[in-house]
């Protein structure tokens, strides 16, 4: 059969790694909103001058949702899969530490410490205060897998940013 029993962390990570990318710089997010609101990109979408600097709400919605669903998730996926690969648990815990801090920076209050609650469809809003210590938290937890001299290897292939060299990574976080 075709149907995989398990998941490898390391296509987890190369789809968070990805998304990220295309969801910060690709033309939602980076166009619309950062190029639009800067004037070097002009949007000829509206004649009404008012509406030129507001962002689409399916562009914001998608901004939220591909960061939760198809970054945070996955990090915290990989993270649990890679029982044993100290290196990848420290990039998962980089690339969602990062991906929490875009989020506070844009929208300020977010989900985080029951964001990964499954069973919880409404979690509650933590305050940036919050938020940032727990990047900070995460951070750190990362840095002492790294200082570990680390176990396992990230897939070279599957490393869209630094191709397994795990010293960036350390460098990233």
């Amino acid at each position: 059969e075709n149907n995989a029993l398990v998941t490898d962390p390391n296509l987890l990570l190369a789809g968070a790694i990805r998304n990220t990318s295309n969801v910060l710089y690709g033309s939602g997010v980076g166009m619309e909103i950062g190029l639009g609101w800067t004037q070097q990109l002009s949007k000829a979408l509206y004649n009404d001058v008012e509406r030129n600097y507001s962002p689409n709400t399916t562009t914001i919605s998608n901004f939220w949702s591909n960061m939760y669903v198809t970054v945070i998730k996955r990090t915290d996926e990989a993270y649990k899969l890679a029982d044993g690969n100290s290196n990848l648990q420290a990039v998962s815990l980089t690339l969602r530490a990062n991906a929490y801090q875009v989020l506070t920076d844009a929208f300020g209050p977010i989900p985080f410490s029951s964001a990964m609650d499954e069973v919880n469809t409404k979690p509650s809003y933590d305050s940036q205060e919050d938020v940032y210590d727990g990047i900070l938290d995460l951070l750190d937890e990362a840095e002492a897998l790294y200082a570990q001299g680390g176990s396992g290897e990230f897939t070279s292939t599957a490393d869209l940013l630094y191709g397994g060299d795990i010293d960036k990574w350390r460098k990233f976080n």
